[in-house]
């Protein structure tokens, strides 16, 4: 059983990004996004890049990692995703209008569906067992 939830997992998170850019080299980049597990690409959308670089400060820029994943835990119930990185915590948060201390933010249902209308290729799930 142990082994087939962790096929299911894996088949959930693929293909997945091979490697995260910083948020200042998604900006200063002709053609942003980031390389698949599977050999594809995963572009970002200009319009959120600057969003999201309104949202932070400059030197916050380059600690950005992107895509912001969105941790789908079970332990955190129903509908709640995790968002560690305390750049990429920070950005979600001001988007959301909320405050953050620390390095990580746990968002709901309500919250998660804002932030995927807004940022729609700039994040990315994750799924954890």
């Amino acid at each position: 059983m142990e082994e087939f939830l962790k096929a299911e997992l894996a088949r959930l998170n693929s293909p997945f990004p091979r490697e995260r850019i910083s948020l200042a080299e998604a900006l200063s980049s002709g053609r942003p996004g980031v390389p698949l597990t599977n050999g594809g690409f995963h572009p970002f959308r200009r319009e959120e890049l600057e969003l999201l670089a309104s949202l932070v400060p400059e030197g916050e820029r380059e600690g950005l990692r992107l895509p912001i994943l969105l941790a789908l835990d079970p332990g955190l119930g129903r509908g709640a995703v995790r968002i560690r990185g305390g750049a990429e915590a920070r950005a979600v948060a001001a988007l959301l209008g909320k405050k953050v201390e620390g390095e990580e933010l746990v968002i709901y249902r309500p919250e998660l569906r804002e932030v995927r209308r807004r940022l729609p290729t700039t994040t990315y799930y994750l799924f954890l067992p």
